[in-house]
């Protein structure tokens, strides 16, 4: 009988049911959302991160990442490919 009450209360409010429904689940997310942002935040501003420095040491490690790679790229140029060499 409690199920022929719950259906009959759905089928007279059923609008109202599915919008209570979605604006709780769309709280829920909210609070998810806010709280792991909020620890993202704190999580940043505690790691002593500070704007352009970083990205400009950033920038320098990966020039200087590109320009060791370059170099080693020339040096197997200019090696001959030996068969020994292929399996160490």
């Amino acid at each position: 009988m409690n199920i022929l009450k719950s259906a009959k209360f759905i089928e007279k409010r059923g609008l109202e049911v599915v919008i209570v429904l979605a604006l709780v689940v769309l709280a829920l997310a909210g609070l998810v959302f806010y709280v792991y942002a909020w620890r993202a935040v704190n999580a940043m501003e505690s790691s002593g991160v500070i704007g352009i420095g970083v990205r400009e040491k950033i920038l320098d490690e990966v020039a200087k990442d590109l320009s060791d790679r370059a170099a080693h790229l020339e040096k197997l140029k200019v090696s001959p490919l030996l068969l020994r060499n292929i399996f160490r």
